[in-house]
């Protein structure tokens, strides 16, 4: 390799761990106006999808004479990783099999990500294989993505060995310390210890991306506009001093309304800027979307700013009502949803009970809140009395299948309700749908029910249902309030 090339990926355990032959391309860390910073997402995911046979060798430079560690940095071989740097948002979401928490529901939960990280990867089975991709934060600093090397136990440690394209010529590792925290070692990205890692397998991401419609994607600063009735979602990569969130429109829309939220607000749509100069509270940004793509800016695509005095008000941010609630709970985002979508409820004392066990009529009756509260006929559960307030709830529940009685015509609507019982629950309204996997990955999976076997694999599989930390599922623990909100918000919001 010559001396003006760095490594950029280690996929094999040889005497010289960095001679890769034309298992991949070097690539220095290197950023242009194409994806706004350094394309670290771009090029790790580009680097596994070519060693897992993903991408064509001829779409990234190279041909069958030619290895490709000897390439330079042409205008070839960088196209595909400025493409897949712009594709994230809910690509590299589906494709998250363990961690994530921030990148999921914009809340760290460091203890629980590290823990799902390690169980998936401490048989060895991926070690130097190239199947994954590692984002990790630092969230007053932004994102980082790189490429999963293995996993080691070092005198008791958990390791998480990766390949950091800003440290090209040696290995760095993540492990947790004594005090829950995780750092990158011997050198580190960012500043301290950080708040959020995920794992995604390339393999998931790849399959995604082939449906992905660049006419409906924006870009910009997560604190300069923000996108009617649309979420967004963080972007891994170098974007200065701002951090850049990515908002994907629904299929079926041909414009979107964009709000500013300060003088001079940018966006980017097609690899084309717009600036909104000077706002005031009633500036809004009218974008008619493009028809296609043809590779060039020039898209039919428009844009007008305008001054609705008709508008509706930008809604103020919600403001936490609950006295038990912290504002650094890992739930506070999924308390946010359930309460403004009227799905819960907190107590008249002011508080929302995030420990409190939910009882099987709790459940039917947020469900039924859910689907509308239609007209639901006569109770054929004998502990189930007309006039009782879960009563039209668990007779809609019971007729739709989503919940069922416990023998003897009864529904024991008061009995405490387990986890793995939630996750069924849900797992029928959502239609029995088959799951894709057939083994969950917990030391306590054993204890699943057959009857839940299928639901508890479709939910963690979607990000439903979580792990406890330490490779423990507790299907057979008593659902909380707050992990019942914590499901709702990430079965709904899918």
């Amino acid at each position: 390799m010559t001396s003006d090339q760095t490594l950029y990926a280690h996929w094999t355990s040889t005497v010289d761990p960095y001679n890769l032959g034309d298992e991949t391309y070097s690539f220095d860390n290197y950023g242009d106006s194409d994806s706004f910073g350094g394309h670290c997402f771009g090029m790790s995911i580009t680097s596994a999808g070519y060693h897992n046979d993903l991408l064509d060798i001829r779409s990234i430079g190279g041909n069958t004479n030619t290895p490709l560690y000897s390439f330079r940095r042409t205008q070839t071989v960088t196209q595909p990783i400025c493409l897949y740097q712009g594709i994230q948002g809910s690509h590299s979401t589906r494709a998250t099999v363990a961690g994530g928490s921030y990148y999921l529901n914009s809340v760290s939960n460091i203890s629980s990500d590290w823990q799902e990280v390690v169980n998936y990867v401490r048989n060895h089975n991926y070690d130097n294989t190239g199947t994954f991709q590692i984002g990790f934060r630092k969230n007053n600093e932004g994102g980082h993505a790189i490429n999963f090397l293995r996993y080691e136990n070092v005198n008791g440690q958990d390791r998480i060995y990766a390949y950091d394209n800003n440290f090209p010529n040696q290995e760095t590792y993540f492990y947790r310390d004594s005090a829950g925290r995780v750092w990158q070692a011997p050198i580190q990205t960012f500043s301290g210890a950080i708040d959020c890692i995920a794992l995604r397998d390339c393999r998931i991401y790849f399959n995604s991306v082939a449906g992905f419609d660049s006419t409906h994607v924006l870009y910009m600063a997560k604190d300069a506009a923000s996108v009617q009735g649309c979420d967004y979602s963080y972007m891994d990569g170098s974007f200065a001093d701002e951090e850049y969130v990515m908002y994907e429109i629904p299929a079926n829309q041909d414009k979107a309304i964009i709000i500013p939220k300060r003088d001079n607000a940018t966006f980017i749509y097609m690899d084309k800027e717009y600036n909104f100069g000077e706002i005031t509270d009633e500036t809004r940004g009218d974008l008619r979307l493009a028809s296609s793509d043809d590779g060039t800016v020039d898209t039919d695509a428009s844009f007008q700013i305008v001054e609705d005095h008709l508008v509706t008000p930008t809604p103020k941010p919600w403001e936490n009502p609950f006295s038990d609630v912290s504002n650094t709970a890992w739930y506070i985002k999924a308390v946010e949803y359930v309460t403004t979508e009227g799905l819960m409820n907190g107590y008249p004392n002011g508080q929302f009970g995030p420990n409190d066990n939910i009882s099987r009529a709790e459940f039917a009756q947020i469900i039924y809140n859910k689907a509308g509260r239609p007209d639901a006929g006569t109770s054929v559960f004998t502990d189930v009395k007309a006039g009782q307030w879960y009563a039209n709830a668990v007779t809609w529940a019971a007729q739709q299948k989503v919940v069922s009685g416990i023998g003897n015509d009864q529904f024991a609507p008061n009995r405490d309700i387990s986890r793995e019982e939630l996750a069924t629950m849900l797992w029928r309204y959502a239609g029995n749908p088959k799951p894709v996997n057939t083994t969950l990955n917990f030391k306590d999976a054993g204890k699943v029910s057959t009857f839940a076997k299928e639901a508890m694999l479709w939910a963690k599989e979607n990000k439903i249902v979580n792990g406890k930390g330490n490779g423990i599922l507790d299907p057979k623990g008593k659902a909380t309030r707050a992990e019942m909100a914590q499901m709702l918000m990430n079965y709904l919001k899918k």
